[in-house]
């Protein structure tokens, strides 16, 4: 998670792009290449389209790690959108299959109308690659 917005040092545009080269193509001590091909990987697919050929081309294993991390990362991202300080309240997450639940206590969502929307469009990207996101 730490690394995910490496490739803001070349770019905002893209920069999910530019970290997971940066990522792939670093010297990296303590990490073999295969576990560099997947935080690459995962770094790549925490924005935008989750379905991509890179991970597609992974080891099995490999690849159904990626994809959960992935859609782990990409809620965190989107809860840590405003880098505040301030605790986030108790939020529930469950699986089932190919399908997750984000919950929220009360009327979080209500009083922060753009973590509804970050999302909203996060389920448009989940379900494309076949994953269904439920926000409540």
């Amino acid at each position: 998670a730490r690394l995910h917005e490496v490739g803001l040092a070349v770019s905002f545009h893209s920069y999910h792009k530019h970290g997971a080269y940066l990522i792939a193509n670093s010297a990296m001590s303590g990490f073999s290449r295969d576990e560099q091909r997947m935080l690459a990987n995962l770094v790549l697919a925490h924005r935008r389209k989750l379905a991509r050929p890179e991970i597609d081309d992974a080891p099995k294993l490999t690849r159904t790690y990626t994809r959960q991390l992935a859609v782990i990362l990409r809620i965190a991202v989107h809860l840590n959108r405003t880098r505040s300080w301030q605790p986030l309240p108790d939020i529930t997450l469950s699986t089932k299959g190919r399908s997750v639940t984000v919950g929220f206590p009360g009327d979080f969502l209500a009083g922060h109308p753009m973590t509804q929307t970050d999302f909203d469009d996060e389920a448009a990207y989940l379900a494309a690659a076949g994953i269904a996101l439920t926000v409540s």
